[in-house]
This record gives C-alpha cells, structure tokens and sequence, in this order.
C-alpha cells in the first residue's frame, strides 16, 4: 500500500496510514486509514539523493508519504517492509 501517515505509535508499534493506491488487496481501503503493525522483523527504509538507508519506527513521522509492504490476516496487517518518501502520484 502506498500513502501519508497519520498517527505512529511507537508503544503499540503501530502506524496508521491513509491509503492512496495499493495492490487488489489494497485498493478496497482506498481514501481509508488502516493501522499497520509492526514488529522486530520489520525493515524501516528512507530513500535519499545517495541510494537508501535504514531508519527506525522513531523516524517516521505524521505526514511522511510511505510505501507498505507486509501481509493481511483478517483484520491485521503487519508490515515486512515501510519505505519512506514514496511517491503518492495516481498511477493509471
């Protein structure tokens, strides 16, 4: 999934994000807010001029663009992978 943050909670290890654009999994919760779970698997990733560096769930912020990678089971969904400064452009 693919959108902005709009809350981090480092005690539960959770972010919630508002979906822009996703897989077929994903586009149902489009324009929605769904809360992603982490855990010590997870990798944390930022984009920046020279390649991309490892960040820490601390350094993601309320309205960070974000990309999500993880998996849904039932109403959870844990992430393999957050990757900072993702582009939120419409994809046709």
């Amino acid at each position: 999934m693919v959108g902005r943050i709009v809350a981090v909670d480092a005690g539960a290890a959770t972010v919630a994000v508002e979906v822009v654009r996703g897989n077929r999994v994903v586009k149902p919760f489009i324009g929605q807010t769904v809360t992603v779970q982490t855990d010590t698997a997870t990798r944390f990733l930022q984009k920046t001029e020279t390649g991309v560096v490892s960040i820490a769930l601390a350094d993601l912020q309320v309205g960070d663009a974000v990309s999500v990678r993880g998996r849904r089971a039932g109403e959870v969904w844990t992430a393999y992978r957050i990757h900072m400064r993702a582009d939120l452009s419409q994809r046709p």
